[in-house]
């Protein structure tokens, strides 16, 4: 007999002013489930992130236009399981959930009525989830939701960086969506204050201004807008600065060197964190980064530190958490299917 297909939903936040992180790691779970065999849609509001909807499509998952997670409980009756991840949800729109539900968390700031939580942070290890009923809990950067492509782009060694004789190469990307706009303002700060470099910026919010950005002699300067394999620009870098969010999850899985800035409040405790385990240096908020005096970009440039950051890096997250995550929800659809 033919084992029925586990039809699997996820909601998360995203948009301009959200930003894309929910999503990244949505869209990567739900990849993780569909190479075992389930049905996964992915629902959000994909009009303000149109690049989205195509990587979700590219991944294989059904999407699903959805402006609020109230509109959850009314999907789900097509759903075996549900999994949402947003800063918005609360518990007066879930409460009339016909699936069980999984929630993927960062600080436990309002208790969801989930069977499941995955708390992929730093942070999530000592974060208290005591009045979340009788959820699970699952912690940690070893339950870090990637795509597939970082796993298989991971190397099996740290790849030491070593740019003696030529321009060192460095990636600047702050997330799918560039909330704060801040990219072309901290792409001149860097080409200032960085001598002889290989400048690769990524861009969501285009390229023009990148485009006019005056360049020292001996640096150079290619912008593009967002990739569809930004893991290859991840790995040719020798450091990349990036926004304290999802992405270092990613960065840490390739071994890539990372100094980190904050584009929003709610990454001031994983920025906080990273820097504490060694993972990454700390440039501060995205603001001081551009403007501030006391930015200490020296360490940038100096070969034993990045490679200690970047080491330090690759062996805290192995890109195999999102297939981790998927066994366990797969396995509590299959115990509710059976209790029917």
């Amino acid at each position: 007999m033919k084992a029925k297909t586990i039809r699997v939903g996820l909601y998360c936040d995203l948009g301009a002013t959200k930003g894309a992180g929910h999503f990244v790691r949505s869209a990567a779970l739900g990849a993780a489930l569909a190479t075992r065999g389930a049905d996964v849609s992915i629902a959000t509001n994909f009009s303000e992130v149109r690049w989205a909807q195509t990587q979700a499509e590219a991944l294989g998952l059904r999407t699903v236009q959805a402006e609020a997670p109230s509109i959850l409980p009314k999907l789900a009756t097509d759903w075996d399981i549900a999994v949402i991840d947003s800063y918005e949800a609360t518990t007066q729109d879930l409460e009339a959930m016909p699936t069980p539900l999984v929630a993927i968390d960062d600080e436990s700031l309002r208790p969801l009525p989930a069977a499941l939580v995955i708390n992929q942070n730093l942070s999530g290890l000592a974060m208290n989830y005591d009045a979340w009923s009788e959820a699970r809990v699952l912690r940690g950067p070893k339950f870090a939701l990637l795509r597939p492509q970082f796993a298989a782009a991971r190397p099996a060694q740290y790849r030491v960086r070593n740019w003696q004789g030529r321009a060192q190469r460095i990636l600047l990307v702050l997330g799918g969506t560039d909330a704060r706009a801040a990219t072309s303002r901290l792409a001149a700060r860097v080409l200032a204050e960085l001598p002889h470099i290989e400048l690769h910026v990524i861009s969501a919010k285009g390229t023009d201004a990148l485009e006019k950005q005056p360049v020292p002699a001996g640096s150079s300067l290619k912008a593009t807008g967002t990739l569809p394999n930004v893991e290859e620009a991840m790995g040719w870098a020798d450091l990349v600065i990036s926004a304290a969010g999802t992405t270092v999850w990613e960065l840490c899985c390739l071994g890539a060197p990372m100094a980190l800035v904050k584009v929003a409040a709610n990454q001031d405790l994983s920025y906080a964190k990273a820097i504490e385990a060694g993972v990454a240096f700390g440039l501060g908020d995205v603001e001081d980064a551009i403007t501030g005096p006391r930015t200490p970009w020296h360490s940038l440039r100096e070969h034993a530190e990045t490679n200690r950051v970047g080491e330090a890096a690759w062996r805290l997250v192995d890109g195999l958490g999102a297939s981790r995550v998927a066994e366990q929800i797969i396995g509590l659809a299959e115990e509710s299917s059976r209790e029917v």
